[in-house]
């Protein structure tokens, strides 16, 4: 819509958009120097830079409140509940730092590892 509307333009930019068919492909861009910016979440950000590419935020899109949820199955309809359960989480992510606090779930720890996901025994 920027693009569309001459806002880039009017402020004299020259800026070439490009939109990908995958989620992660613009990820790999950004971090193997193919895309000089992207829109991605704070914990895209967090993992590559962890895996060693140089990224500085320059703009925040947004600051969400809430959004972040633990989905589970019924009958789990507390944090207790979650006790002797397994818990999916993202590694490297807040999700699995908050995991991680007693507060969370009380004696959580990890149990074993699945591809991009951590499971959380409670």
């Amino acid at each position: 819509m920027a693009q569309e509307k001459g806002f880039f333009t009017r402020l004299g930019l020259k800026v070439n958009l490009k939109y990908f068919e995958s989620y992660p492909d613009p990820l790999n861009a950004l971090a193997s120097g193919n895309l000089d910016a992207n829109s991605q979440t704070l914990n895209d950000t967090v993992s590559s830079v962890a895996g060693g590419s140089k990224q500085t935020i320059v703009l925040t899109n947004d600051n969400s409140t809430g959004n972040d949820q633990l989905i589970a199955r019924p009958r789990i309809n507390t944090i207790a509940d979650l006790k002797g359960r397994n818990v999916g989480a993202d590694k490297d992510t807040v999700v699995q730092q908050l995991l991680e606090t007693p507060e969370a779930i009380p004696a959580g720890r990890a149990t074993r590892y699945c591809p991009n996901v951590e499971l959380w025994r409670a």
